[in-house]
């Protein structure tokens, strides 16, 4: 049982409780939840880790030595009582005994994000990690983004230098550029439909920063305009010969364009699928914003995240205000 799902049933039976103010008992369950990321967030990333430690020894951590308050200790034992009805009971000797499964390095910001949006839209969600839509393709198709097509082209010229119109390239090698599907980093599913990318230090360059200035409608995608700006135009990445520079392989979209060995249009490719990323739901209508986040949103950190950057997150999201720029989808048919 993940804690998203133990959240959303401690929340169901607050609703329940009687007390006519289901809205306190939430209150107190989400600073609860808080102490939890802050100072057990193995608890958050696999709740049954919980039964496998005696329940003083939970108090004592998540209150710092100080107690509980009588609110919190029941919300405790809810916890247990969730858990242990469920029979999802994991000692810890089990454990730590388990084969050890790559575990993707956002498992616990999906989670993070999975309890603030059943927070705030009252429902369960779920995800999956690097997946890949069949509406989601690395290489724009004209029927798809007519609408935006005169977008979609301005942006493409400035990344090239001007040197090839996006339509030519597509009629010129059309044979070539049957276009995979682009991967997501983490797709929340009906009913939120929803992709969230967490963009590292390499989604951040002078080509990035182009498509950012090409194009005016990004007051309608869910990231911070103003906090991406300055990342990308602090940051350079020279042309090189590794792979996060060079392509490995041909693109007609994005050839060669310097002498020599050392190039940059995989950084070019990259910015390109970033800001087809960005504008495929303007063309999707059951498809949600985009929601990016930074490096820089969990204090520079991508991986084994810390309850501060859990914090960060959360305020993110909801001075952004993303979530109401969302609707509730009733199916994953898109």
């Amino acid at each position: 049982m993940t804690w998203a799902e133990v959240t959303l049933r401690i929340r169901r039976l607050l609703d329940d409780d009687g007390s006519g103010q289901p809205r306190i008992g939430r209150d107190v369950f989400d600073e609860f939840s808080r102490l939890l990321r802050v100072h057990m967030p193995e608890v958050i990333a696999h709740p049954p880790l919980v039964l496998a430690c005696d329940k003083s020894v939970v108090v004592a951590k998540l209150s710092q030595g100080e107690g509980l308050d009588a609110a919190s200790l029941g919300l405790l034992d809810a916890v247990y009582r969730v858990l242990s009805d469920t029979g999802d009971v994991a000692p810890l000797e089990a454990v730590v005994s388990e084969p050890k499964r790559k575990v993707n390095k956002l498992k616990s910001l999906a989670d993070c994000l999975s309890e603030i949006c059943e927070q705030f839209f009252n429902c369960s969600v779920s995800y999956s990690f690097e997946t890949q839509p069949d509406w989601l393709r690395s290489v724009p198709d004209r029927g798809v983004y007519d609408a935006v097509w005169k977008d979609v082209s301005a942006v493409y010229a400035v990344l090239v230098d001007d040197r090839w119109t996006l339509t030519d390239r597509l009629e010129e090698f059309a044979a070539e550029l049957k276009g995979g599907r682009q991967r997501v980093d983490i797709w929340f599913e009906a009913p939120l439909n929803c992709m969230v990318e967490f963009d590292e230090t390499q989604h951040f360059n002078p080509f990035r920063l182009k498509t950012l200035q090409a194009w005016d409608g990004y007051a309608q995608c869910s990231f911070d305009y103003d906090h991406y700006l300055p990342l990308t135009e602090a940051t350079t990445i020279p042309a090189g010969e590794t792979p996060f520079q060079r392509l490995k392989n041909f693109d007609p979209l994005f050839p060669p364009m310097l002498d020599g060995e050392a190039q940059d249009n995989r950084i070019r490719q990259r910015a390109f699928r970033d800001f087809l990323k960005d504008i495929t739901p303007l063309v999707m209508p059951k498809v949600n914003p985009t929601i990016r986040m930074s490096y820089m949103t969990t204090n520079g950190r991508i991986r084994d995240f810390t309850g501060e950057d859990f914090e960060s997150v959360e305020a993110y999201i909801r001075q952004g205000g993303f979530l109401e720029r969302m609707q509730l989808m009733p199916c994953s048919d898109i």
